[in-house]
């Protein structure tokens, strides 16, 4: 969510003509995951063009990340910082298998870093699991016919998953070759107790109708 820091419309001009010449750059994907079969983008496919655009723009983007709470990339004036635009996400404690305290922070600044600069920029992938899959899924949520249906799916959204459901959809990604990343990326969260309930369900449906990773 983006919140300004004055009505001043240069930076939001600024911003936009720096979204229309990005998305004409035919930046390509470089990141790929071989258990899932897809492509993804890194910040080193972006972040270069972002940098010659803002430079042009007058603009600079700072990232800053706030202990326990939350990330966030200032698109600002250079000439003048109080004019800008914040984007802001929570965040939660990283954990990465086999990785010490420093690497984890490096982690979530990767993760974060990456999100913030795609909403900003508008940069747009394409579903990271089975798009079918997810797309039934998302469908099937939407689709309640009763009042009191839609109303229990609402609060049902709402809600993070348990330890039990965590533990559940570790064992099948464990089982299908999946990286814990790839889902994490899908779902843009840094922990998996983060997933709703939706999101849980739509994950272990994908995952299910995958194939066991070979032994």
């Amino acid at each position: 969510m983006a919140e300004t820091k004055t009505k001043n419309l240069n930076v939001y001009r600024a911003l936009q003509i720096m979204r229309v010449a990005l998305q004409e750059k035919d930046i390509k994907k470089s990141g790929h995951n071989d258990y899932g079969k897809y492509d993804y983008f890194e910040l080193s496919d972006f972040l270069p063009e972002i940098n010659k655009l803002a430079l042009e723009n007058n603009i600079v983007c700072i990232y800053e990340l706030v202990a326990d709470k939350e990330a966030i990339l200032h698109i600002a004036d250079m000439d003048n910082y109080e004019n800008r635009i914040d984007f802001k996400i929570p965040i939660a404690e990283l954990s990465l298998k086999g990785a010490n305290a420093i690497q984890n922070v490096g982690g979530l600044t990767t993760y974060t870093r990456r999100y913030l600069y795609m909403i900003a920029f508008e940069i747009a992938e394409n579903d990271e699991f089975d798009p079918t899959q997810q797309n039934t899924a998302e469908q099937d949520t939407n689709t309640a016919d009763e009042p009191k249906n839609q109303e229990k799916e609402r609060k049902i959204q709402q809600k993070t998953i348990s330890d039990k459901d965590v533990n559940a959809l570790c064992s099948l990604i464990e089982k299908k070759g999946v990286s814990d990343e790839s889902v994490l990326d899908r779902y843009r969260v840094n922990t998996f107790d983060e997933l709703t309930f939706e999101q849980f369900n739509a994950a272990m449906k994908i995952l299910s109708n995958m194939k066991d990773k070979e032994v």
